[in-house]
């Protein structure tokens, strides 16, 4: 947009310089750097419900519905999860999937 301000954050790291353009003004360039960070995990999160437990819609369009169907997906991803790690499975989750 024009007229947008923006900051840009750069953290030197062994590995090399982070750049993050930003238009938070009031959080120091680390805590910057963990949003960003917490932020990319979350996005990976949901792309793996998204794609390997199906929940591309929503079934209902109340609250408790919403609520339902959310925890009951993330209780069948921590099972899926204990079976790999009890079973020391390297199979992805969709193949644990359909073995059920």
């Amino acid at each position: 947009m024009p007229g947008t301000l923006f900051r840009l954050v750069v953290i030197h790291t062994n590995e090399g310089d982070l750049e993050y353009l930003t238009n938070i003004f009031d959080m120091k360039p680390f805590q910057i750097r963990f949003c960003y960070d917490i932020r990319w995990d979350m996005e990976v999160f949901n792309k793996e419900l998204k794609s390997n437990l199906k929940i591309t819609h929503l079934i209902s369009e109340n609250l408790n519905g919403v609520l339902i169907q959310i925890f009951c997906t993330l209780i069948a991803y921590l099972l899926i999860a204990l079976f790999r790690i009890t079973h020391n499975s390297f199979l992805p989750v969709l193949e644990i999937k359909r073995m059920a």
